[in-house]
């Protein structure tokens, strides 16, 4: 799955960092080496399993988009039902269209303006 997952995201374009573990890809994540946009992960993996992984790599960078491609379509319930999915088999167009979404999403937090509140910049 992750080398066929990372070829459909090189050929639209994306940069990808491959990692052979959720191990490994914490260590990527902790290491601060290379900038991590988003993560692609399966949700069964040995070790530490996709949602696990995403969860600690949340707790490094709370804000990152975080994708569980899934053979499981009944996971509605338990670890990872609140992560967005991709279910198994998938095709480019799919993976492409959901990676967009995400990356849209993330976006468009970090372009959040706050103001401060009116009353309070006012001495009220």
């Amino acid at each position: 799955m992750r080398v066929g997952t990372a070829e459909m995201l090189m050929d639209l374009g994306y940069s990808v960092v491959q990692a052979g573990s959720g191990a490994e890809a914490l260590g990527v994540l902790r290491r601060g080496e290379i900038e991590i946009d988003m993560l692609v992960s399966d949700y069964l993996m040995p070790g530490i399993g996709g949602a696990d992984m995403v969860r600690e790599a949340r707790k490094l960078r709370p804000d990152l988009p975080a994708l569980l491609i899934t053979g499981y379509t009944n996971l509605v319930q338990g670890p990872g039902a609140e992560l967005p999915r991709l279910a198994k088999p998938f095709r480019q167009a799919e993976l492409a269209s959901r990676i967009a979404e995400l990356i849209d999403a993330a976006q468009a937090r970090d372009n959040v303006l706050t103001l401060p509140d009116a009353r309070r910049s006012e001495g009220r």
